[in-house]
């Protein structure tokens, strides 16, 4: 059992060491390279600019730390960590959306057509199986009053009304101006990318373990109302998507808080 817990301690440092690198090597890429933010402008991936440039070798450092420093490169960081100075990101602010989408969709076209040529993901799937997963992913909303399930009665029925007469006037949807086959086949077209979006970003064994550890440490509980002296999920989560998915939100505190629970009761821990 000590030695469990000397483990634990040594990954919550090794990974506060690894988010400060990469914050840090955030504003080092932008004064040694400038030139990645017009890579991926162009529309380079970030392994693409990773590789090109070799950055990880440049500055001995893993993948992961590279993929967050490069985010940050680009987009910027706020602060909030450590002695850390923030720093503004290579990009405008008036285009980090619109590449977004686009490195987006080109992302999902990438891994739809892998999905679909390996028969992995919905393509694998009998209509059964694809209907108790939707089963099973309703019936954690409805646990959860997430979505849809968190409305009201009179709430839901004013969106409907709302949503159904701006539709109408506007000549769109699924129903309005739609013949019933064209319906049919847009909704068979967007089950597959909703289901592989979300097969995107599994939890992986390591960043589960990340994730307790800094459940659990000491730096990470909240000092202020409410719940002062409980993990605080929301700076978890930052860190997490810091160290694991390039800066970007792929996780949140209701996530965070459900991969912990997971995993204390997979290995026993109370």
């Amino acid at each position: 059992m000590p030695q469990q817990r000397r483990s634990r301690d040594d990954l919550d440092l090794e990974q506060l060491c690894a988010i400060s690198r990469a914050l840090k090597l955030g504003s080092i890429l932008q004064e040694d390279l400038p030139e990645i933010a017009e890579a991926y402008r162009q529309g380079d991936s970030y392994e693409a600019i990773l590789t090109q440039f070799g950055i990880c070798q440049r500055y001995r450092v893993t993948e992961t730390v590279g993929h967050t420093a490069l985010y940050r490169a680009l987009h910027g960081f706020p602060g909030g960590f450590g002695d850390i100075d923030p720093y503004v990101g290579l990009l405008r602010n008036d285009e980090k959306q619109p590449l977004l989408r686009l490195h987006r969709a080109r992302h999902g076209a990438r891994i739809g057509t892998l999905m679909s040529a390996l028969g992995k993901g919905i393509h694998s799937m009998t209509p059964e199986e694809y209907r108790a997963v939707q089963q099973r992913g309703n019936a954690t909303q409805r646990r959860l009053r997430l979505g849809i399930y968190g409305l009201s009665l009179e709430e839901r029925q004013r969106n409907g009304a709302l949503g159904a007469a701006k539709a109408k006037a506007m000549g769109v949807g699924n129903v309005f101006g739609v013949p019933k086959e064209e319906r049919i086949a847009k909704l068979l077209q967007a089950v597959p990318a909703s289901i592989e979006a979300r097969d995107l970003v599994p939890w992986t064994r390591e960043e589960t373990q990340q994730a307790y550890a800094l459940w659990t440490h000491p730096d990470y509980k909240r000092t202020q109302p409410p719940k002062p002296g409980h993990p605080d999920l929301e700076r978890i989560a930052q860190a997490i998507n810091m160290l694991h998915h390039q800066g970007q939100p792929v996780r949140n505190k209701t996530s965070i808080d459900l991969a912990v629970r997971k995993y204390r009761k997979k290995e026993g821990i109370f």
